[in-house]
């Protein structure tokens, strides 16, 4: 994630020069401080069969002059796979993290709190003598964050991918048996007197807490780590928030993926002439050849996202809902698809959605788009995938409106392409589309 922009700083430099004490005035030194925690667990127990898993979080705080926030990363995997031949075998596992934290001023006038979640459980289950075979399990991923001060940035994006595969003996190296999840989550928020120490502090602190969790990941081999890469006052609140699920249940020579990833993200920067609020979500199911057609396989896979400025005390821990933010946006998907007795069926469905209050800002724009696709064909296998997104920003100079907008909506993009990639190649839909 980056919220900051080297083509915005440049082109509204002039927009800062008035503000010579970014880094702190002398006139005021209140109280600060600082909190993270993070935890987690990974459980995994198999009978003839291989497994691993892994849990890890990160999180960050500051605390500076003017300016203070905190930066979170969360992320959960397992993996189960059977490898013996004409021998019972199961496994079951589940791994589960998450991070919190905050940083500011005592009296909650600038700064941020961000916290993530991730979870994964798994089961697979080939019992050769009932010629029976299960692989079922789900994946989840949450953020959340909220900020205040007079210039506040903050995003979150979140993704999870599942896939089940119970085919025995129709894949030469005889790895088609097992199960695999994933969730990650991330999220950055800052608050502080003025742009520049507010844009630069978001920065430090995600990569501070990037690196971190890298270091902390290292040991964890890449098959592990497929996906990855409030308060003081009534309208003085900026709120991300993003989460959803993926599951899968497939049996007896069934196979079925699916993915999906949100991403949220608001600034309200004043010395800059710009507050937008975005959001976007994806989400991808697929099912494969079934073996026994007389047992149901199928995938799904849920994810929403919601951004608000201006919202009240009670958004910072309800959500970004349109009746507690001035400035809303809100995107969600969902994707399904089973096959069951020779037949198959899919389904999408999304929605966006923009809101601008009414104030005195001279140019506001609001944009929500959504698209979903089904498909299905003659051997029972078949796909469904959805996007949508919400866009809404204001100012009083359209040309800060038309460069905050498409920095804001770039980075979005950026931040969320690496794990809505993965979803897409791994549910089929980019074959399918280009290949």
């Amino acid at each position: 994630m980056k919220i900051t922009s080297t083509c915005l700083l440049a082109c509204l430099a002039a927009a800062m020069m008035n503000n010579a004490d970014a880094w702190g005035s002398f006139h005021r030194d209140p109280p600060t401080g600082t909190y993270s925690e993070a935890g987690g667990h990974t459980t995994v127990k198999t009978s003839f069969a291989e497994g691993s898993g892994f849990s890890a979080s990160v999180q960050s705080s500051f605390a500076a002059p003017d300016v203070a926030g905190a930066s979170t990363e969360s992320a959960a995997g397992l993996v189960l796979e059977e490898e013996m031949i004409l021998i019972p075998s199961s496994g079951v596992g589940s791994s589960e993290t998450y991070a919190m934290g905050r940083g500011g001023r005592s009296d909650r006038r600038e700064g941020g709190r961000i916290e993530s979640k991730a979870n994964t459980e798994g089961k697979i289950d080939d019992n050769i003598f009932r010629l029976v075979a299960d692989s079922s399990g789900s994946a989840h991923s949450s953020a959340m964050g909220a900020a205040t001060g007079d210039n506040k940035v903050g995003q979150t994006v979140d993704g999870s991918y599942v896939e089940g595969d119970t085919t025995r003996f129709d894949s030469p190296d005889r790895d088609g048996f097992g199960f695999f999840g994933f969730a990650g989550a991330m999220g950055t928020t800052v608050g502080g007197a003025h742009a520049g120490p507010v844009l630069a502090g978001a920065r430090a602190i995600e990569r501070v807490n990037e690196g971190t969790f890298d270091v902390v990941t290292s040991p964890v081999d890449n098959g592990g780590r497929k996906l990855q890469r409030s308060w003081y006052s009534p309208l003085e609140v900026l709120v991300v928030e993003s989460g959803g699920s993926s599951k899968v249940n497939v049996k007896d020579g069934g196979t079925a993926s699916s993915g999906q990833v949100n991403v949220a993200s608001a600034a309200d920067l004043p010395d800059l002439d710009y507050e937008g609020s975005q959001s976007k979500s994806l989400a991808a199911a697929e099912v494969g050849k079934m073996g026994n057609p007389f047992v149901t396989n199928g995938a799904e896979a849920y994810g929403g996202a919601a951004s608000g400025n201006d919202c009240n005390r009670e958004a910072a821990e309800e959500g970004p809902e349109a009746a507690l933010c001035e400035q809303n946006t809100v995107s969600g998907q969902s994707a399904v698809a089973a096959n069951y007795k020779f037949e198959v069926g899919v389904d999408a469905s999304g929605y966006g959605s923009a809101t601008n209050g009414a104030d005195r800002k001279k140019y506001k724009g609001t944009q929500a788009g959504n698209i979903n696709l089904g498909v299905t064909n003659n051997i029972n296998t078949g796909m469904a995938a959805g996007v949508s997104f919400g866009t809404a920003s204001k100012s009083n100079n359209p040309g800060s409106l038309a460069i905050g907008t498409g920095i804001q909506t770039a980075n979005d993009v950026r931040d969320g392409a690496e794990p809505a990639t993965f979803v897409l190649e791994n549910t089929g839909f980019l074959d399918s589309l280009w290949g």
